[in-house]
């Protein structure tokens, strides 16, 4: 024991450096702190989409002509610096319309904030498609090559404003207001609405309202209420749409069914059926169309559809025509 106590200053004396190295060491792999978490790789996607439209009856004389185009090409950028934050850009060209016509060019441009304290809380400030409507801008989104009545001339195509979005058990439910449809600005006053999402398996539906501004040039508010629901059955996709819009007693009233069924994994075919009648607006209209489309895939990124419509317009008789589209996306 006298000797282990002659040591044991010298022992302790040699152990010190070691254990100021072990600190170091444990300081040296302590992991970093939260707010020094890289933020994540920015994503970028985006497409280009082609057509060519050739009318086969019922249209005058002077619009037989066989038309080949761009239909639009599409860059998106989306950035998430930190985990509660996401930034989204996309930068969109129809070489049909005026550079920055509706605001074009810019089809969203919007902040995301999801705090973690408030779990499947969205609140989003900025330009982003309205979430309105069975179809989609993009041709990416779409089983066919032209948009449907509705969503050509009865909702509109993006919104500029706040949007609050809330994830429920069965869905999730969104309330927003926003500057009139397609414009960025709130001339006219703004636009308030909400909207209700429920899934169910393969059963999903979606009831959107709003009430704001009526069309450039009238003025008394539109009310529009919009339901869309469906239904996937193996390879089969069931899906349904109705509009209701009304300015000081004129309405629009229309319909869509629609129903894709998968034949493998690179070719499908779709029957869209619509009906809309349009009392206010620039123009009525009268009119119901039966399209037919045949889609091939023969990579995963090219797509591929042929697409044949009738339209009955009105007292104007029938109009057929076929138009392929062709969209690439990266």
């Amino acid at each position: 024991m006298k000797n282990l106590a002659k040591i044991a200053p010298s022992l302790l004396l040699l152990a010190l450096p070691a254990a100021a190295n072990a600190q170091d060491a444990i300081l040296l792999e302590a992991p970093a702190p939260a707010a020094a978490v890289e933020a994540a790789a920015p994503s970028f996607s985006g497409f280009v989409d082609s057509f060519l439209f050739a009318p086969l009856d019922g249209f005058a004389a002077g619009a037989r002509g066989v038309a080949f185009g761009l239909g639009q090409a599409e860059l998106d950028a989306r950035f998430t610096p930190d985990p509660e934050l996401e930034i989204g850009l996309d930068l969109n060209y129809f070489p049909s319309s005026p550079l920055g016509a509706a605001d074009g060019l810019l089809e969203q441009g919007f902040v995301t904030w999801s705090p973690d304290a408030a779990d499947g809380l969205a609140i989003t400030l900025g330009k982003q498609n309205a979430p309105i409507g069975l179809e989609s801008l993009d041709p990416v989104d779409l089983a066919t090559v032209s948009g449907g009545l509705i969503w050509s001339y009865g909702v509109p195509s993006n919104l500029t404003g706040l949007f609050i979005k809330q994830d429920v058990a069965l869905g999730s439910v969104q309330l927003f207001t926003t500057a009139e449809w397609d414009t960025p600005a709130a001339v006219g006053g703004a636009v308030i609405g909400g909207r209700v999402d429920l899934e169910q398996g393969p059963l999903w539906a979606g009831l959107v309202a709003t009430h704001g501004p009526a069309p450039e040039g009238e003025t008394p508010a539109r009310t529009m209420a919009n339901l869309t629901a469906g239904y996937e059955l193996g390879s089969l996709t069931l899906s349904g749409e109705f509009l209701f819009s009304d300015v000081d007693g004129d309405q629009a009233n229309g319909w869509t069914l629609l129903a894709t069924q998968a034949i493998n994994d690179k070719t499908n075919l779709t029957v869209r059926v619509d009906q809309l009648k349009k009392e206010f607006g620039d123009a009525a209209i009268d009119q119901a169309d039966v399209t037919l489309v045949a889609g091939y895939s023969p990579t995963p990124h090219l797509s591929t559809m042929l697409e044949v419509k009738q339209a009955a317009v009105g007292d104007d008789g029938a109009k057929t025509s076929v138009a392929l589209g062709v969209t690439a996306s990266f």
